[in-house]
């Protein structure tokens, strides 16, 4: 009896988890092909959904209302980016909006590192650091190109695609985030899946970053709007629920130790592949060592 309980709760939970991963994926990319449509329509997707639900949200906390402003602010630049390409704007002002991207990317990280040494959680600290010094290296690496909209309309923020590696990097990174340093959505994964998606669909699109960030923010707002979210009644008790054979303390233990090594087996990774690179032909050392083609 026990057994097929246990099979039982298994069974629903990877359904439900696959049901919520499938719908959120086919609606985020609604949203990213909305938006390639033209300026106005990213308008409509980073201003005027905003607008619209914000007066009407109920619940946020601090951590909420931080990243939806932060992440807002990322979404103006690029729509100053899509601006400049579409009245044609010199290559000097793209260059300073990728200054922007990388400031903007540094004072993010940077808050999750100093977040993270005053809660003590030092392990997911040195997650950030490595994400942290990944950008860095890949901003460094990218000297002298500017941020550009390609023809495909694909937002690419330090003027080429992200390496897979520094991809893969921020998979890692994100999960130890969601699941030990934010883990208040446990046991229901419902959000954590959310996510889990948009970095999946980022991955496929060719502008990760923009992509990430773009169906991230969105999912930030439906999330402080629908409070069904967070409610462990939310379809049913065990709908995308981790069984209760299994604890939420050992989901946050497996994941703070999956989180640290993937990311330092990736970060290291990355080391190699950009220094392998550099050896093969040392004018990468000075600019594109992680440059990809679009």
């Amino acid at each position: 009896m026990l057994e097929n309980q246990v099979v039982s709760q298994v069974i629903l939970f990877l359904c439900s988890v696959a049901i919520v991963y499938i719908v959120s994926y086919a609606y985020l990319s609604g949203i990213l092909a909305f938006a390639r449509k033209g300026f106005k329509y990213e308008v409509l997707i980073v201003l005027g959904i905003p607008v619209l639900l914000i007066p009407f949200i109920d619940y946020a906390d601090f951590y909420t209302r931080r990243l939806i402003v932060l992440e807002t602010v990322f979404n103006i630049f690029v729509l100053l980016l899509l601006f400049s390409h579409k009245i044609n704007l010199g290559e000097n002002v793209k260059r300073g909006l990728k200054l922007l991207f990388g400031g903007w990317f540094f004072l993010q990280v940077g808050g999750f590192i100093y977040a993270q040494y005053t809660k003590e959680v030092y392990l997911l600290m040195l997650n950030s650091f490595m994400l942290f010094v990944g950008i860095l290296l890949f901003f460094k690496d990218t000297k002298g190109l500017s941020a550009k909209v390609t023809d495909s309309s694909r937002v690419l923020i330090f003027g080429v695609n992200e390496p897979k590696l520094l991809q893969v990097l921020y998979l890692f990174w994100i999960s130890g985030v969601l699941l030990v340093e934010y883990n208040s959505y446990l046991p229901k994964v419902i959000v954590p899946i959310l996510h889990l998606s948009s970095v999946v669909l980022a991955m496929k699109s060719g502008d990760f970053f923009h992509t990430r960030i773009l169906t991230a923010s969105h999912l930030m707002i439906i999330n402080a709007k629908l409070l069904y979210l967070y409610d462990i009644n939310y379809q049913g008790y065990d709908f995308a629920r981790i069984p209760d054979f299994i604890s939420v303390p050992h989901v946050v233990s497996f994941f703070t130790y999956f989180s640290l090594i993937g990311c330092t087996v990736t970060f290291a990774l990355l080391l190699y592949s950009r220094t392998r690179k550099s050896q093969i032909d040392p004018s990468l050392s000075n600019r594109g060592a992680l440059e990809q083609p679009e």
